[in-house]
């Protein structure tokens, strides 16, 4: 895997700024740095959640909402577990169903509906029935790539990634200091991220609201 300062170097020598091989100075690197962070940034809202799925666990108290940290891209689907080992999954519904629900504030050990209000900087799950204290909440979601710390941080992404970031980057910067674009970096940085976009459809085409999971109730 390469650091950040590799791919900027990189990104740099494919639009003719930096002889393979050589260093940015500090300022120059910084600047990539920072339009690097903004291009993952972008590709989030784009819907590339390049950091893939992952299940966040809250232990339930018996309250209406949770927060949910680190702030996901999306909510894919909500499942509660009770107590005694029983899941269902809670149906996840849009904030203009959720104004319509007429008594949130019912308790229950296994929550039906659950809306995620994508709020920032704190986003939160709402469900009712208020699981009961003592039940877990799972929820599956899509995570956004974190922000890259340092110009030696290891940019740690799957397969195909590193290489649409380094290329989309360099368009980037090309365009940021009014350099012209070779036309095969264009050609590159488009491939490789309609590459990723294709990617992403084929692993998350179907919604895993859809998906119920073994054992659970419908």
């Amino acid at each position: 895997m390469a650091s950040a300062q590799q791919i900027i170097n990189d990104a740099h020598t494919h639009i003719g700024v930096l002889p393979a091989g050589s260093e940015l100075g500090a300022d120059m690197s910084n600047f990539g740095l920072i339009m690097l962070n903004r291009l993952i940034d972008h590709w989030t809202v784009e819907g590339l959640a390049i950091a893939g799925q992952a299940v966040k666990t809250i232990a339930a108290t018996g309250v209406i909402s949770y927060v949910v940290t680190p702030r996901p891209v999306k909510v894919e689907s909500v499942s509660v577990i009770d107590s005694s080992g029983v899941q269902q999954n809670a149906r996840l519904v849009t904030s203009t169903d959720w104004s319509k629900v007429p008594d949130k504030t019912r308790t229950g050990g296994l929550a039906e509906i659950a809306y995620y209000d994508g709020g920032y900087p704190s986003a939160k799950i709402f469900l009712t029935p208020m699981p009961a204290a003592g039940s877990t909440v799972n929820l599956h979601v899509i995570e956004p790539l974190p922000a890259i710390a340092t110009l030696l941080t290891p940019v740690t992404v799957s397969t195909g990634v590193e290489k649409a970031l380094m290329y989309n980057l360099a368009v980037d910067l090309a365009s940021s200091l009014e350099k012209p674009v070779p036309p095969s970096v264009a050609a590159l940085a488009a491939s490789t991220k309609d590459a990723l976009k294709t990617l992403i459809a084929d692993v998350f085409g179907i919604p895993m609201s859809l998906a119920v999971p073994t054992g659970a109730k419908q």
